[in-house]
């Protein structure tokens, strides 16, 4: 690493550029020889930016600007026909994650993406790393593209295959983040760790767990951009401790048009419901939540059900919300998909719920959709509960 660093210094323009945030990346692609569209994108507090290049001659070129080390992709969205994969494992294999850093960055591929080679002083570091990784994602690629052709066979359903390759896939992933954390734990200065512990995070996490890994990385990876943006995901899901008070967000009401918050429901039990209309889960779970409404609306309960699809969705949503009998209160952003709740919710995968109590505090939250009603029992009268418990004992 030292001598990359010395390479830099000695490097004029390179120092320039870099001191500038500026950055360039030139890449080759030696098996696309007819011109194809490339795109560079990142994501920054939700804001996803996107750029796009020609490769042309075998070639492309992207620059801008940026304040430090963060996570990026290319991608070419060329899926062929001709190609026997099927399109998930396709998409898989035209992107290239990696990490886009002030300087040069030399991008050396063949046809596909995926196996790229990336060089830069952060990303000449992603050999040992993915050293450590290499026959666990050789397996679980195989998995995933045996899973994907199955589940693209749809003239012949084969369950049990299904659920034994999602299991082995299961294990694989499990497997994965066990040597993952080896890596964070062994190097703490790496940028990679910080990539493997977004990894190991996933979608839905223990915020104690993940926030003890992230205080043991060296302090030039916590001040990173992208540092910082996954510490104050941290942060937001540390303030959604069960205990915790709710976050309050603010999001326009679907029906009136009307700027709702969640404190504007402080005294009430309240259930609040992120869903989608193209997530059959959370259009399942609907069903129960119709019942338990009907059944506690006169009790001083109600739901909230924030929707994440798109504002261009509209249609779509309100005719779902007629469908499923929702009759509590819809709320969804016109501008953006991720809306103000979503965000302070960490809300990256459905169905969400939360159930928050008379005082505003969250009481459970994700658990199973079944047991709604025996949850809001629970919380509406905890000294029974406790009672029960401390009966069950005594016999």
């Amino acid at each position: 690493m030292n001598k990359l660093m010395l390479v830099t210094l000695l490097s004029w323009p390179m120092l320039s550029s870099a001191q500038e945030g500026r950055f360039v990346i030139n890449g080759r692609m030696e098996k696309i020889d007819i011109p194809t569209k490339i795109y560079l994108t990142t994501v920054v507090d939700d804001i996803m930016t996107m750029d796009s290049a020609t490769i042309q001659n075998n070639q492309f070129h992207f620059e801008g600007k940026v304040e430090g080390p963060i996570k990026a992709s290319l991608f070419i969205n060329d899926i062929r026909p001709a190609d026997k994969a099927p399109i998930t494992v396709q998409y898989k294999n035209n992107m290239r994650i990696f990490v886009l850093e002030p300087g040069e960055i030399k991008v050396n591929g063949k046809e596909l993406l995926k196996t790229a080679t990336v060089s830069s002083p952060i990303n000449n570091l992603e050999k040992e790393y993915k050293e450590l990784l290499r026959d666990i994602t050789k397996t679980m690629d195989k998995v995933e593209y045996q899973l994907a052709a199955l589940r693209a066979n749809n003239g012949k359903p084969n369950p049990e295959k299904e659920q034994e390759l999602a299991m082995r896939h299961q294990l694989s992933y499990g497997a994965r983040k066990m040597l993952q954390q080896k890596y964070i734990n062994e190097h703490p200065k790496s940028f990679f760790s910080l990539l493997a512990l977004e990894e190991v995070a996933g979608y839905t996490y223990d915020p104690v767990y993940i926030y003890s890994m992230f205080e043991r990385l060296d302090s030039s990876v916590i001040n990173t951009p992208e540092g910082k943006l996954f510490k104050a995901e941290l942060d937001r899901g540390m303030n959604l401790l069960i205990g915790s008070e709710a976050p309050d967000f603010k999001v326009t009401d679907l029906r009136t048009g009307k700027e709702v918050k969640l404190s504007d429901f402080k005294g009430k039990y309240v259930l609040v419901d992120f869903w989608a209309t193209y997530n059959e889960y959370s259009r399942n779970a609907h069903q129960v939540m119709t019942d338990v409404y009907k059944e506690f609306a006169d009790s001083n309960f109600t739901i909230i059900s924030v929707t994440v699809d798109a504002p261009s969705n509209r249609d779509a949503i309100m005719e779902a919300i007629e469908k499923d009998k929702m009759e509590w209160t819809n709320l969804g952003d016109s501008l953006r998909q991720r809306n103000d709740a979503a965000k302070l919710f960490n809300i990256f995968t459905l169905p969400q719920i939360y159930l928050i109590d008379n005082n505003g505090h969250i009481f459970n939250k994700n658990f199973p959709i079944e047991n709604l009603r025996t949850e809001i029992i629970k919380m509406r009268h905890p000294k029974r509960e406790t009672e029960d418990s401390a009966l069950q004992s005594a016999n």
